[in-house]
């Protein structure tokens, strides 16, 4: 999916000081610039581009160490992806994970994931919450990759949780996930295989 490029004019004398802004704050990369001299009113200018780029908000780098364990369940690193496993039921139906980010109050997600195995029932439901939603997202629980829609109804810094409730003692689901501002459900299934395996952190352009 091609999302195009971002272009600005600017005054030739303040291009230093936006390639500045550009690579420190927004973190674009200056190879990724194109700079294009114009002339308006015979006065110099320069035409900046750059690929619109998507920010992935979960901190999945050096080896997933960002994640923690939910209030109930087991919790560990199987290799590039999360398990989370139900013991005892009787005391607690839930297992979870979570992952600290900050999200936009209203602001429209996509939650991009994969799972590779699960023992966990159809009615073992799988679900995400942002930043302590009342609310859950449901969350399409089968193999493969998936991409759903959710709205985090707080900005500030918070948990994004995901979690497996109704579950028998020792049923699990093994999973990975990334989280992007806006609609990505549109994505081809490799597309999104792509970026839930090669993104760990941060900025990217598919």
């Amino acid at each position: 999916m091609d999302y195009g490029y971002h272009s600005f004019v600017i005054k030739k004398e303040d291009v230093s000081e936006q390639v500045d802004y550009l690579q420190n704050t927004l973190l674009i990369p200056i190879s990724d610039m194109v700079f294009t001299s114009i002339a308006l009113r015979n006065n110099p200018y320069v035409v900046i581009s750059y690929p619109n780029y998507l920010f992935q908000l979960l901190d999945n780098r050096n080896s997933l160490i960002e994640w923690s364990g939910g209030t109930s369940g087991i919790f560990s690193i199987e290799g590039d992806y999360i398990k989370i496993k139900h013991i005892n039921p009787l005391v607690s139906k839930f297992a979870s994970c979570k992952n600290e980010t900050t999200l936009v109050s209203g602001t429209t997600y996509t939650v991009l994931y994969k799972i590779t195995e699960k023992t966990t029932r159809v009615e073992a439901n799988f679900a995400l919450h942002t930043n302590g939603v009342t609310e859950a997202t449901l969350l399409e629980n089968s193999i493969g990759v998936h991409a759903t829609l959710t709205v985090a109804d707080s900005s500030s810094l918070g948990d994004v949780i995901f979690f497996s409730y109704d579950g028998l003692n020792e049923e699990y689901i093994i999973f990975r996930a990334v989280l992007v501002k806006g609609d990505l459900t549109g994505l081809s299934d490799a597309e999104i295989e792509d970026i839930v395996m090669n993104t760990e952190y941060g900025l990217f352009v598919i």
